[in-house]
């Protein structure tokens, strides 16, 4: 059962990897998104999926934060820092031989690095890199209901095959989450390479900054043969 889960394991991964904040301004009936950085600001994620394997129950919980280092001509210089990734089988650590093996279960040692966004979120090294907690937003200004399609690549820890991922954001439109304006998206995605990624649901960033406060999917998993169900939580702490 494992050997299946570890596989299943990479495909959360991948998952978890296709989803990669910004002013929201009114421009002639429709909406500007750019993204505003603020030295020093800090945040928080919380990054959560689960899943049906087989007879199994699989969760994975990997917890982000990140911090802004510097701003300058709107492009800001930010450190993520990603803590360990547990995976639990059935509420046991996966490949835990007893309940004090507290490594078990870990597949991501904390690691830390830096990226320069601009103000749609892309970095500006060429590399077309991004990060989980930023929407790589839409150059043009949309009018509610209307869409932008984000593609990329990513690199699981530990394999050589490539992730491909295409993210549709729709505009929804205004709502309160918590106290906080928001903009609704809807969001639907499609990834191939290590698994097959199917799903939809929502995202909410923030009407100020565009910084991501939540995001929610259902998604369908193929990998091996096998079809899993699981679900994506990102929240903001």
């Amino acid at each position: 059962m494992h050997y299946v889960s570890k596989y299943a394991a990479s495909a959360l991964l991948a998952a978890l990897a296709a989803v990669a904040h910004g002013q929201v301004v009114a421009k002639g009936g429709a909406y500007l998104f750019r993204a505003k950085y603020f030295t020093g600001r800090t945040a928080s994620y919380a990054v959560r999926s689960e899943a049906d394997v087989m007879s199994s129950k699989m969760s994975m919980t990997m917890h982000l934060s990140e911090k802004v280092l510097g701003v300058s001509h709107g492009i800001g210089t930010i450190r993520i820092t990603t803590g360990k990734s547990d995976i639990l089988i059935n509420g046991k650590p996966l490949g835990a031989s007893s309940p004090a093996d507290e490594k078990a279960g870990q597949i991501l040692d904390e690691k830390a690095g830096q990226i320069r966004l601009n103000d749609l979120g892309v970095a500006v090294d060429g590399s077309g890199a991004s990060l989980q907690t930023h929407l790589e937003l839409p150059p043009q200004a949309l009018r509610p209901g209307q869409s932008w399609t984000t593609t990329g690549v990513a690199m699981l820890p530990g394999r050589t095959q490539e992730q491909k991922v295409s993210v549709t954001y729709r505009f929804i439109g205004f709502s309160n989450l918590g106290g906080t304006r928001v903009v609704k998206l809807g969001v639907k995605m499609n990834g191939s390479g290590v698994a097959g990624v199917t799903g939809s649901g929502a995202a909410y960033i923030r009407a100020d900054d565009c910084s991501l406060v939540r995001e929610t999917e259902k998604l369908n998993i193929a990998i091996q043969g096998m079809h899993i169900p699981s679900t994506l939580d990102i929240y903001r702490k």
